[in-house]
């Protein structure tokens, strides 16, 4: 009887993967403005697990892509760990995991801050929602096609948020 808990421990414990920052990266943004100045960037990822064998999404991997994403953007003169002109939050609000199934669907909402770099004033606020669905055309393990549709909708959303950010003016 021993076996039972120690073999789900194995499993649970091989299908812990992390969703990684590199493909959480958008490409190809169509950044309408620069705003210019320092900015820091701080991130809350989720920890939600709906279902075994599911990816988490840690903060690092949301911070570590907008990181990168912004830097690419050139939305900022640069970016930096902390004390930035600008503070730029972006917290993962709604993460629904896709149910195994021939088409797999992520939805995801993230809530998006630009603040002055002392927070006192906040210059920009809105919340994203996207979609990805990864069908098995595009994927055939169960597994892989979940990953992929939280990465997708994440990348979406990472895009989406950097291209508005874009158009606003924050004198």
């Amino acid at each position: 009887m021993r076996l039972k808990p120690l073999l789900l421990s194995a499993l649970v414990a091989a299908g812990c993967t992390t969703v990684a920052s590199p493909l959480l990266v958008p490409e190809a943004l169509a950044v309408e403005g620069t705003i210019g100045g320092s900015v820091s960037i701080t991130a809350a990822g989720s920890a939600k697990r709906a279902y075994i064998m599911r990816p988490l999404v840690p903060a690092e991997a949301i911070e570590e892509a907008l990181t990168a994403a912004v830097q690419a953007a050139g939305l900022f003169d640069e970016v930096v760990p902390a004390d930035g002109d600008r503070l730029l939050t972006v917290t993962l609000e709604r993460l629904d995991e896709p149910e195994i199934g021939i088409d797999q669907t992520c939805t995801v909402t993230l809530a998006w801050r630009l603040s002055t770099g002392d927070r006192a004033r906040t210059l920009w606020e809105e919340r994203i929602t996207t979609t990805r669905t990864v069908n098995s055309l595009d994927e055939l393990d169960s597994e892989a096609r979940g990953q992929l549709a939280i990465e997708g909708a994440i990348r979406r959303n990472l895009r989406q948020g950097i291209e508005r950010l874009s158009r606003e003016s924050y004198e």
